[in-house]
Order: C-alpha cells, then sequence, then structure tokens
C-alpha cells in the first residue's frame, strides 16, 4: 500500500488520503510522517546521483565539484502547531573560486610565456654545437693551418690543409644560420597554429555565451568547459577574462575585446616580412603565454642569435680578407679575398693552393710572416665568438631561472584551486557513505510507518 502511495506522490507532488480514511487524524500525521520520509529518500537520492557523477568525473579536465543543497522543507501546520515537513533539495552548486581562477589564469600565462621562450633558446644554443661541435673547435683549426703554413709556406699540403680548415669553418658557420633560419620558420608555424586554435576557442565562448540560460548562469557542466576554455585561451594569448553574474563572458587581450557576449574577435598572423607580428582588428598585439613566447622568441630571440652570427661572421671575414690581401702569392701577386659571401652563405674564395699568400714581400717564397699575421688573428677572433657564445648562454640561463619561477607559481597556483574546487575522492567516498546512511534510516521510517499505518487501518 504505501509503496502505492509513494508511486502517486513522486508523479504528482501531492500525498493522497488512505484509501480508508477511519480514523482522520491518526492517519493524517502518518501519513505526514511518511511524507516527511519520502523527502528524505528524494533529496539524498539526489544527493547520492551527484556524487557519483563528482566520482565518475573526477579525472575530467576543467571539471570542478558539484553539491547538493540541502534544505528543511517549508512547515506545515499541525495539531501542535507548525511542524517540520521534510527535507528538500534546493540546488546545485558548483565549487569555483573566481580570485583564484585569475591567479591560475595569470601564472600559467606566465609560464607557457617564459618556459616556450627558454625551450627555443635553448635548441638555439644547441645549434651553436658548443663547445665540443661548435666554431670554435672549426676557428682553432684555422689558426692552426695558418700557423704550420707559417713555418712551411712553401708546402702544398699545408697549403691545402689551409682551404680545407676554411671550408670546414665556413660550413659550420652556414650550418648555424641555416638552423637558425628553420627554427625561425617552425617557430612561425607554431604560431600560426596557436593563433587558430584561439581563435577556434574564441569562437566557442561565443556559442556558450549563447546558450540559454538560468538566472544562476549556465548550468555546472556546461560552465566547467567554459571556464576550460578560457583557461586554455589564457595559457596561449595571456588574455584576461570576466563573468557576469548571468555567465556571460568576456575576454580582453591588451583591452581590446576578442569576446563580447555573442560579438567575438578573431587575431591573425601578418603575413610577409614581417616576423611574428599577430594584429587584432584595431592594430598589432603583444601576446602573453605560449604564444607570447613565439612571439619573443621570433621578434627577440632567434633574430638576436642570427644578428651576432652574421656580425662575427663579417667580421671573421673582413680580419682574413684584410690580412689576406697584406701578403703574395709564390707568383708575387697580392692576397685576393679569402672569404666571400655569396646568396647569403659564407664561402672560400681561394680555391687553389699557390693563390693562398703566405709571404709578407713578393718573391720572398720561405717568408711565412702573412700567414703568421693571420694566425695570430686566434687571440681577437676566438674572443669576438667566445663573446657571442658567452651572451647566448647568459640570455638562456636567465629565461630558465624566469621558466622555473614562473611554473613553480603556476603550479602553486594550480595546486591551490584545486583544493578549493576538485574532486577529492576521499571527501566523495565520505560523503556517499553519509548519503547512503541517510537513505537507509529514511527507507527504515518508510517501513516503520508502513506498519503504523497498517496496524491503524485494522483496528
Amino acid at each position: 500500500m504505501v509503496v502505492r502511495l509513494w508511486v502517486s506522490y513522486v508523479a504528482t507532488g501531492v500525498w493522497p488520503e488512505p484509501a480508508r480514511p477511519t480514523k482522520k487524524g491518526a492517519t493524517f500525521m502518518i501519513s505526514s510522517a511518511l511524507s516527511v520520509a519520502v523527502s528524505a529518500l528524494r533529496a539524498h537520492s539526489y544527493a547520492a546521483e551527484t556524487t557519483s557523477h563528482n566520482v565518475a568525473n573526477a579525472a575530467t579536465p576543467g571539471y570542478r565539484r558539484q553539491r547538493v543543497e540541502l534544505e528543511a522543507a517549508f512547515p506545515r501546520s499541525g495539531p501542535l502547531g507548525q511542524m517540520g515537513a521534510g527535507v528538500e533539495a534546493a540546488r546545485i552548486t558548483r565549487a569555483t573560486d573566481r580570485l583564484t581562477d585569475a591567479r591560475v589564469r595569470s601564472s600559467a600565462a606566465q609560464a607557457e610565456y617564459f618556459g616556450t621562450r627558454a625551450g627555443l633558446i635553448r635548441i638555439v644554443e644547441g645549434t651553436f654545437g658548443e663547445p665540443s661541435k661548435g666554431v670554435t673547435n672549426e676557428l682553432a683549426g684555422v689558426w692552426d693551418a695558418f700557423a704550420t703554413l707559417a713555418v712551411t709556406p712553401s708546402d702544398g699540403a699545408a697549403r691545402n690543409q689551409v682551404i680545407a680548415r676554411l671550408n670546414s669553418a665556413a660550413d659550420r658557420i652556414n650550418q648555424i644560420g641555416s638552423a637558425l633560419d628553420v627554427l625561425n620558420k617552425d617557430a612561425t608555424t607554431r604560431l600560426a597554429g596557436d593563433i587558430s586554435a584561439a581563435n577556434a576557442i574564441i569562437t566557442r565562448l561565443v556559442e556558450f555565451n549563447r546558450l540559454p540560460r538560468s538566472p544562476e548562469g549556465l548550468q555546472g557542466d556546461l560552465a566547467d568547459q567554459r571556464d576550460h576554455a578560457i583557461d586554455t585561451l589564457a595559457a596561449t594569448l595571456g588574455a584576461a577574462a570576466t563573468i557576469d553574474d548571468d555567465g556571460q563572458v568576456r575576454v580582453t587581450l591588451n583591452g581590446l575585446a576578442l569576446v563580447d557576449r555573442d560579438r567575438g574577435v578573431a587575431l591573425s598572423l601578418a603575413p610577409g616580412p614581417a616576423v611574428g607580428v599577430v594584429t587584432h582588428p584595431s592594430g598589432s598585439v603583444t601576446l602573453s603565454g605560449s604564444a607570447g613566447g613565439l612571439q619573443a622568441a621570433l621578434t627577440t630571440d632567434i633574430v638576436d642569435a642570427r644578428n651576432e652570427l652574421d656580425t662575427f661572421t663579417n667580421g671573421f671575414l673582413a680580419a682574413l680578407n684584410a690580412g689576406h690581401a697584406a701578403g703574395f702569392t709564390p707568383a708575387g701577386a697580392p692576397g685576393g679575398p679569402l672569404l666571400a659571401i655569396v646568396g647569403g652563405r659564407l664561402t672560400v674564395a681561394v680555391t687553389q693552393p699557390a693563390d693562398l699568400a703566405a709571404t709578407d714581400v713578393a718573391g720572398q717564397s720561405q717568408n711565412g710572416q702573412a700567414a703568421d699575421a693571420l694566425a695570430q688573428l686566434r687571440e681577437t677572433q676566438g674572443t669576438a665568438y667566445r663573446s657571442l657564445v658567452t651572451s647566448l648562454a647568459g640570455r638562456v640561463a636567465g629565461l630558465e631561472r624566469s621558466a622555473d619561477t614562473a611554473q613553480t607559481i603556476a603550479d602553486d597556483a594550480s595546486l591551490q584551486r584545486d583544493s578549493e574546487v576538485g574532486v577529492n575522492l576521499d571527501e566523495e567516498m565520505t560523503d556517499l557513505m553519509s548519503q547512503q546512511r541517510a537513505y537507509q534510516a529514511a527507507a527504515r521510517l518508510v517501513t516503520v510507518i508502513d506498519d503504523m499505518l497498517q496496524t491503524l487501518i485494522q483496528m
């Protein structure tokens, strides 16, 4: 009988009078008690369902803990005055903390920015191959070859060794330059990919803003997806977001709107020679996040390394050509250019051993003073190249320190947010056991009231 009454109550929301109305006052009170028990069963069923949802999504990226808020039902009038009417599942709340969210997004943008820059500049440093496979060893071979030629200026093998060493050094310098050019193109491609992904997120956030919602905002799971998209956009671009009370999101970058309710604005990568320039319809923007790290690498880190390499290369070329021009070949001709830049690449202009000018006096074939003067460039040119490598190493170390610090701050902020809004499985299992005991107690109460009602009806 109670089961039939319960089914009717669940369907209509109204507890029907017993089929046999005898002993009306006592029957009404027992029916009211049964209604209280049923409200407990319903409320704790909702709570258990929500806890199960939390456990199921414990590993879902961006998911935030949900809770059923229980409230005492509005009291009813009874023989003794106002009496309790049971419990109601008032609402489902979603754990959130806007201040922590802002800290997580800001710190994540910085961590991605410095992490991306540090990763790229480590690649830049690796292309130089110092100390074992870099230009330093090739230059040492050049100076040693000139020193040998100075001792035996008429030796054909010594002359061939100079040309071979010059070619080896030029090839290594060209390899570094080519590697930097490739890295530049790769970084540009990655930046374009980040901008494309960010534009897709902007479109997605506009779609969230257009979804129907209650006065409290989006349903919890949809709000999780929206906030996770905001987190990703912040880590990619360094964009800032604000969420209105109705769940509408606004996103800005450098004070320029990217998302404003149902309107989204896409970014674009400037074409042509403007490497790393990202534009908004209102003008160019400076990025943070991973895209900002790529932008800074393209406009600063890789460019600086390439410019320093070119500066050294031009100085190396000028110094060797000047020293060689001061000497004479075995035939008595003035020394011509040793090196040249052809198509942006360093090349060895002297291809024949007899064209090397080793003597500083025409006609003195055993005089190796010109070759010795070239060998003495070891100190000045070596110092110039060491300065380049040291400067690069300093930038690498500085960016790595910044990346480590930023990542530590980001990790701390993320852990704090997870502790506040994330799913703790131990806590959820404790809640589930509490809900189970409450449900069992309410079910037991239904059984007791059923027995009481049957007794009363049989009287």
